[in-house]
This record gives C-alpha cells, sequence and structure tokens, in this order.
C-alpha cells in the first residue's frame, strides 16, 4: 500500500468524485480510478459506492478514510520533526467569518497561518482529511473526532443603505443564503415568520453580492453588525432583538498546535 495511494483516496473521499480528485492532483482520471482499484484489490473491499451523482464512502472505505488520515497526518508531522521546518497553521473560515475576524491578519502581513475560505460543509470535509488543522464555522458540529477549541459571539442585526426610505420597509427584499444552516438565513426566515412580514426572500451564494445589492438600494439583509461601512448601516429592530451568532473554534482530537494568534478570540 503506497502512501500515494492514500493521498489519492482521500481527495477521492473528500470531493465524492474520481474526476474532481483527478484534477486537483493533477492526473487524468483513468489513473486515479486504477490507483483506488489497486487498494480495492488489496483490501478485497470495495471502498466506494459509485452513483451517477458521484462517489460516496461504503462501510469499508469510512475504515480505510480513518486510518489513512492519520496515517498522512503523522507523516506530514515526521517530515516537520526532521527537517526541522514547521508548516503553516491551515485554517478553514466561511466568507462571513474570513471577511470579519481573518482577513486583517493576512492584510498586516501575518505569516502564522496559511486561510482557505469554502463553504461550511467543505470546511468540515477538510478538517476530517487533516487538509485544515482548525476550522472557524458558525454552527455546532456533532462529530466526536473534532475538539472544540473555543467558542466566542458575533452581534447580528439587519443590515441595509445609509438613503433607504421609510416607505422602502413596506416592500422591502431580504437577501439570504441558499446554505439551509446558515445562522443568518435562519434568524431573516425566522424574523419574517414571527413578524408576518411578508417581504420578498432573495436566494445569494454569494456574501460580495449580497452586501453589493444592500450598498444599492436593493434590499436588506440579516448580517453580522462587524459588516456595516461608510454605505451599510446598522437598522435596529423596535421590541425585537435577534440573537448573537454562535461561532465555534474546531481541531481535530489528539492535535496539537500552538494557536498564539487564538488569543484576540478569548474575552
Amino acid at each position: 500500500m503506497e502512501t500515494n495511494d492514500l493521498i489519492i483516496f482521500l481527495k477521492v473521499a473528500e470531493l465524492g468524485s474520481f474526476s474532481k480528485a483527478a484534477e486537483q492532483l493533477g492526473y487524468v482520471q483513468p489513473n486515479v480510478t486504477a490507483r483506488i482499484k489497486i487498494l480495492e484489490d488489496e483490501l478485497q473491499a470495495p471502498l466506494f459506492k459509485r452513483t451517477n451523482r458521484g462517489v460516496s464512502l461504503l462501510p469499508e472505505g469510512k475504515v480505510l478514510f480513518e486510518y489513512a488520515s492519520q496515517v498522512i497526518n503523522l507523516i506530514s508531522e515526521a517530515k516537520e520533526k526532521i527537517t526541522h521546518t514547521p508548516s503553516l497553521l491551515k485554517i478553514g473560515a466561511t466568507p462571513t467569518i474570513t471577511t470579519n475576524y481573518l482577513s486583517h491578519y493576512l492584510l498586516n502581513g501575518s505569516d502564522q497561518f496559511s486561510l482557505y475560505t469554502r463553504p461550511a460543509h467543505e470546511l468540515l470535509s477538510l478538517l476530517k482529511t487533516s487538509t485544515l488543522d482548525i476550522i472557524f464555522i458558525n454552527r455546532d458540529l456533532q462529530e466526536n473526532e473534532f475538539e472544540l477549541v473555543h467558542t466566542f459571539h458575533e452581534k447580528i442585526s439587519w443590515l441595509g443603505a445609509k438613503n433607504i426610505g421609510f416607505s422602502d420597509f413596506r416592500h422591502m427584499t431580504a437577501f439570504v443564503s441558499r446554505d439551509a444552516d446558515c445562522p443568518y438565513r435562519k434568524a431573516t426566515l425566522h424574523f419574517l415568520q414571527k413578524r408576518k412580514r411578508h417581504w420578498k426572500v432573495v436566494e445569494i451564494d454569494s456574501l460580495e453580492l449580497i452586501l453589493s445589492m444592500i450598498k444599492n438600494c436593493k434590499g436588506m439583509a440579516i448580517l453580522p453588525t462587524k459588516m456595516c461601512s461608510d454605505n451599510i448601516i446598522e437598522y435596529p429592530v423596535k421590541q425585537t432583538s435577534l440573537d448573537d451568532v454562535k461561532i465555534n473554534i474546531y481541531k481535530q482530537n489528539n492535535r496539537v498546535f500552538h494557536l498564539d494568534f487564538l488569543d484576540a478570540f478569548y474575552d
């Protein structure tokens, strides 16, 4: 069993696709398929369930996934100790969290970590495969393999352009993420239902596009108040309070890192 075959296996499991794994690893798809077949023959068990939508791990594949992740991680740690060249801490975060809490580290020339900005479900997959060391995510994870490092809270509110007229609120458009688990989306839909506001709800995948639409007076959105700017302001709603959003920092169990920069997130 070759180390490179385990890397290929983990990438296929992460992306759920032979073709996507081949593209990211710089191989042609037949080579990836062949290496997985070699693994399956060696283990005398199928590892993936093939469907029209991609591939998913079978029970035997889940077992290998757990051990392969540990093997690759241990090899990486061994290289680091032997060469005495510590690798950068690999941090993942959603676009909103990156914008509000991490981007300034990079702008200030921080060399403590490399940053991956991905949707929440991709961050979870990357943490499982040890592609990432820690993740910042605005939802709770139930998996026992992850350790909660720290939790902090952010204030959210309705954000809109400065020059919204009072009459505009009667026929307002609310922008939300397509991600059903997004806490800002959940807060928006709960508010509209509770207050019986029949606003038009528009789903948008891009945070940048939502902010652009707000700036151009096309609608409003519930977002962190840290996203207020010269053009976007907070609109408090009387007799209504929005619960703070909890942001969790997770790492894999039994992984030890120097996380000095996280001191800024402790009260």
